[in-house]
């Protein structure tokens, strides 16, 4: 499914309806090479998708970079801003996807402001062990206590939380709570 036939729509309410842009979490964490950093059957926003037809419809000619999936329990709670990779993570590429999607997000209303994102806005990021030594550092234990990058702690300070972590301890800390362990 492509954006290109995907328009933004909003309800009576003024929020926006995603519902159009879900997918698996194996296709949104999908790299170039067409491999997946989780393999999940159950479904998330593929944010991608969103900020492309975001773009079209606020006709921007800018080139906009995006988080991978937006997960949200419904309006005015928790939204999880989640970015999957597979290969080298460029800390520039992070910060600038990190920026773009919360200005995105308050755009269309899912979140009201810096300071709203502060309070509800988390910033996850997916990896591959052993795919990226020299940025990251994996720590067991609860995911309070995993190591975020330091060249990525200037994010930090948009999101209520900014946690790092492998995929396996993604689909346990994440998509189990949230989703049950049920098609993973």
């Amino acid at each position: 499914m492509s954006s290109d036939n995907l328009e933004i729509n909003f309800c009576e309410d003024g929020s926006v309806d995603l519902s159009n842009f879900r997918k698996s979490f194996s296709d949104a964490s999908r790299n170039d090479e067409g491999k997946s950093v989780v393999q999940s059957d159950h479904k998330v926003v593929f944010f991608d998708d969103v900020v492309e037809a975001h773009q079209k419809y606020r006709c921007y000619k800018g080139k906009f970079k995006s988080m991978d999936a937006l997960y949200s329990e419904g309006k005015g709670k928790d939204i999880w801003l989640i970015e999957f990779k597979s290969g080298e993570v460029k800390a520039v590429d992070i910060k600038e996807k990190a920026c773009h999607s919360l200005l995105i997000a308050m755009d269309l209303r899912l979140i009201e402001s810096l300071a709203d994102a502060k309070s509800r806005a988390h910033f996850v990021l997916v990896y591959k062990l052993g795919s990226r030594d020299n940025l990251m550092r994996y720590s067991s234990g609860n995911p309070n206590g995993q190591a975020f990058p330091r060249t990525l702690s200037s994010i930090r300070w948009l999101f209520h939380d900014a946690v790092s972590c492998v995929s396996e301890k993604f689909i346990s800390d994440f998509i189990v709570p949230h989703f049950g362990s049920e098609n993973i």
